[in-house]
């Protein structure tokens, strides 16, 4: 197990997605959100990650995610409370912003049973939490918005915002970020690790085009893309960066 890396002068940008030789991780306790884990599979290490329901269609649900996570592996799926999962597909990527929508179709009995999540603005300094993942099983991880729009170490915030978590870790990448009310206000992708050696975590505003295809009734498609295997490098270089 690892965390790729790249540097940016004295900056270090990492993705949170976590290794595993197992699928063992469970997502106990995290309906009331709409919590999922995502997990990508490749030969010999799975690629853990977390989503959010955002759209319950029938029996199809639709599920927001980081895009690294989403594109990570030779086939997805997602992971519900009691510990089954489901074969999903992405339906929609924002690589610039590192957002995915995906999709999985469930039994009916069980997609009544599911909650799509309420999406709201962030504020600064409110007090959130993060669902994660993990081979280590799902954590909760507490938190607070930093200032929302303020730059980020690499320049400006362009739809981020910052975190101050002092538990966030890989497996986290792609969790949902919930105000007190349960209302989810941003996807963790990653953290910048500082030359101090501290941590600052990184959340992407939920796109209103991705929401937008996530709660349509149609059937959305987009074109295959290549996916990463184990021995990839998994960064956030191509996607924390500003688009400039």
């Amino acid at each position: 197990m690892r965390t790729p890396r790249v540097a940016i002068s004295s900056i270090i940008l990492a993705a949170a997605l976590t290794l595993a030789t197992t699928t063992t991780a469970l997502a106990a306790g995290r309906s009331a959100d709409g919590g999922v884990i995502v997990i990508g599979h490749v030969p010999g290490a799975d690629g853990f990650g977390a989503g959010t329901i955002v759209a319950v269609n029938g029996n199809t649900i639709r599920v927001l995610t980081a895009n690294h996570v989403a594109t990570f592996g030779r086939s997805l799926s997602v992971r519900f409370d009691d510990g089954t999962s489901v074969p999903a597909h992405v339906i929609a990527q924002f690589p610039k912003r590192d957002i995915a929508v995906i999709e999985a179709a469930v039994d009916p009995a069980v997609a009544s049973t599911l909650h799509a999540a309420a999406v709201a603005a962030p504020h600064s300094s409110e007090p959130v939490h993060i669902w994660g993942s993990g081979v280590n099983g799902p954590a909760e991880e507490l938190a607070a918005v930093s200032t929302v729009g303020a730059a980020m170490p690499d320049g400006p915030a362009n739809g981020r915002f910052a975190l101050g978590c002092d538990t966030c870790h890989q497996g986290d990448s792609g969790g949902g970020v919930f105000n007190a009310r349960g209302e989810l206000v941003g996807v963790f992708v990653g953290y910048f690790i500082m030359e101090t050696g501290s941590h600052v975590s990184v959340a992407e505003l939920a796109p209103a085009e991705a929401l937008s295809i996530a709660r349509s009734a149609a059937p959305a498609t987009i074109p295959s893309t290549t996916v990463a295997t184990a021995t990839d490098s998994m960064t956030l270089a191509a996607v924390v960066k500003p688009n400039k």
